[in-house]
């Protein structure tokens, strides 16, 4: 093999290995974790909830009962105060977040309304990169409000 050759062979092989490499990272084969990923194999919520983007219909309608999902309608109105980000629907107001404290029922609007800016929030941060160890008060709210019980209780 003449010296031009053995050159060219070992730059179509860089040329293909980088290649690959690009490719591989497009299609995830290298992805990072991120906030979705970590959570939903997190031992409170792995083969025991589900993500709230997924169940529009069945999460509406147990927000606008009142004694359905009391535990978590107590956390997602605790941490909707600090559920805040970029190009999401109007936050519900106050008065509305309040009506998710028991005995109090939701009207049709309200349900919509809460929901959909919840799983907006949940959708911007899903695919955030996790990083391991310390703090991290957003991926915290992201478990506890992303999340719903497969099955909802009546407590």
């Amino acid at each position: 093999m003449t010296p031009q050759m053995a050159t060219g062979a070992a730059a179509g092989i860089a040329v293909a290995g980088a290649g690959g490499t690009a490719i591989a990272y497009a299609s995830g084969a290298f992805g990072y974790p991120t906030y979705f990923s970590v959570a939903k194999e997190a031992e409170e919520i792995k083969n025991k909830k589900k993500y709230i983007g997924d169940n529009e219909k069945e999460v509406k309608g147990w927000l606008k009962e009142a004694n359905k999902e009391t535990t978590y309608k107590q956390a997602l109105k605790t941490k909707l105060s600090s559920m805040d980000g970029k190009g999401l629907p109007t936050k519900p107001d106050q008065t509305i977040i309040n009506k998710l404290e028991t005995p109090n029922t939701l009207e049709e609007n309200e349900a919509t309304s809460i929901y959909n800016y919840v799983t907006a929030w949940c959708d911007s941060k899903k695919d955030l990169k996790h990083k391991e160890g310390g703090t991290n008060d957003t991926f915290d709210v992201f478990k506890g409000v992303c999340f719903v019980n497969n099955t909802p209780s009546a407590t």
